[in-house]
Parts: structure tokens; sequence; C-alpha cells
């Protein structure tokens, strides 16, 4: 009996097998063509870079500074040498070595950008 039934197993192993290659290679398919949309779909945003270098000598500069970053919705980025941190944090602006002269940059198109410049200029290395 079990030579009779031997070669329908296999057929039947064999075209189950059939199905699920041709659902993987359905699901794949599906995944190529989300990832083409997707990927035409990406907007480029390109934003204006400021930049300007301050030193902050004291604690209450440092204070005036994280205050006056505050006041703006746009992101402000200290950087050095090796670190890259939020202008708006406290505590970041700290971490960083105040003996040596910080670049400010900010990115962004906001009409805001050109009055937090002015403002920052007071603490502007000379």
């Amino acid at each position: 009996y079990w030579l009779t039934l031997q070669p329908r197993v296999m057929t039947l192993t064999f075209i189950l097998s059939l199905l699920i290659i041709y659902k993987f290679c359905i699901d794949r398919l599906q995944q190529v063509r989300y990832y083409e949309k997707t990927k035409n779909d990406i907007k480029v945003e390109v934003f204006k870079m400021s930049q300007i270098q301050v030193m902050l000598t004291s604690i209450e500069e440092v204070k005036n500074f994280v205050s006056l970053t505050n006041k703006y919705a746009f992101p402000i980025q200290m950087t050095t040498e090796k670190y890259k941190i939020d202008a708006k944090s406290i505590m970041g602006v700290f971490s960083l070595d105040l003996s040596k002269p910080i670049n400010v940059v900010v990115e962004s198109d906001a009409p805001e950008v050109q009055d937090f410049l002015a403002q920052v200029a007071q603490f502007q290395v000379h």
C-alpha cells in the first residue's frame, strides 16, 4: 500500500513547495514595488546654513545663551572638533570645552534666523 501512496505524497509535497515558493516570490515582489514607490516619494529639503563662532566665558553667559536659544523653534546646534550638541540644552553646553570658541550652527529657512544671529552677536568671538 505504501508504494502506491508514495508517488501521491511526493506530488503533493512538490505542489506545496511550489505554492510556498510562489507566495514568497509574490511577497518579495510587493516589497520591491513598495520600496520603489517610497523611494520615488522621498522629498529633499535643503536649508540655508548659518554659522557663528561664540565664546561663553561665564556661567551667566551660558545661562543667557541657552535662554536665548530656547526662544526659537528652529534647531540650533553647537559644534566642536569632536562633538555636536543641542544648543538648547544647558547640560549639553556645559559638557563642551568652554575655554575655546564654539561654532553655533543653524540650518533653517525661518525668518527669525537673522533675528537670532543678531542677538547672539553679543557672544561672538571678535
